[in-house]
């Protein structure tokens, strides 16, 4: 077995829920993805890193090879059961890092347990500065392509961004063939009810409130997801606030520009 790069499932909170888990020794760091993806978004980075620290890299409930809810899990049970994966992975007082949706998971966690938090980071995510707005549709996943040619040319224009190693990653660990013969993406983004529970909107703004750790927020500099209110906002609302701005990212920065985030994202844990 790899001692750098070992991965495997456990249950948590009645899910089975696989990671990837790198390194073996270091400050701990547990990486959560943005949706349709998977852990291996974290490759990259992990791979380099992996000499000085130790990544955990959770598939989300309904992502890469976790398990499919019958229904969608809201935030905070969601927080619960990454908790839970943390806790017997040994990874305490982590650095949480959280792309996206995995973002919005990050706050919930942080807020609700500041205590067993390093710092968490934020990439390419804020809360909507309208409570109603927190509230996503649960917009049905991506259609199955018909060839792989078509899947391909799917992944390049939707990822024009990524180097050639993460698209090909993206690639190979986010697709599946379906037994009609069609390729399909392995995520169900309605697993994840993100910014309401049981239908009601979650004041992501209070639990941000709640945050107690030093807070690094990366953005992609092409990215329109966070907007300059948002970010004035978060500054005025956490004490310890660190932002970064990628140049030529779009919301996807650790995929488009891996040199760049990993700098960020280990000067801010030097700090």
């Amino acid at each position: 077995m790899n001692l750098k790069h070992f991965e495997g499932y456990v249950r948590s909170q009645g899910y089975k829920i696989h990671y990837l888990q790198w390194g073996t020794s270091g400050k701990n760091i547990v990486a959560l993805h943005s949706m349709l993806m998977n852990a291996h978004d974290f490759d990259i980075f992990a791979r380099s890193t992996s000499k000085n620290y130790r990544v955990l890299a959770i598939d989300l409930i309904g992502h890469g090879e976790s398990e499919k809810p019958l229904k969608p899990v809201p935030a905070k049970q969601h927080v619960e059961i990454i908790r839970n994966v943390v806790y017997q992975r040994q990874f305490t007082k982590p650095v949480v890092i959280g792309h996206s949706v995995g973002g919005i998971l990050g706050i919930v966690y942080a807020s609700k347990y500041p205590d067993e938090l390093e710092k968490l980071i934020l990439v390419d995510i804020a809360p909507r500065i309208s409570t109603e707005g927190n509230i996503r549709r649960r917009t049905p996943s991506p259609k199955p392509f018909k060839s792989e040619k078509k899947a391909r040319a799917y992944f390049k224009r939707r990822f024009r961004k990524f180097t050639d190693e993460a698209r090909e990653s993206a690639f190979k660990y986010m697709l599946e063939r379906a037994s009609d013969g069609t390729i399909r993406f392995k995520a169900k983004r309605e697993s994840l009810e993100i910014g309401s529970d049981a239908g009601k909107p979650i004041d992501m703004w209070s639990l941000v409130g709640d945050i107690r750790v030093p807070v690094l927020l990366i953005k992609g500099g092409d990215s329109p997801t966070v907007t300059r209110e948002r970010i004035e906002k978060m500054s005025e609302i956490i004490e310890d606030f660190t932002f970064v701005e990628v140049p030529g990212a779009t919301h996807m920065v650790p995929q488009d520009t891996p040199k760049d985030f990993e700098e960020i994202v280990l000067e801010f844990m030097k700090k």
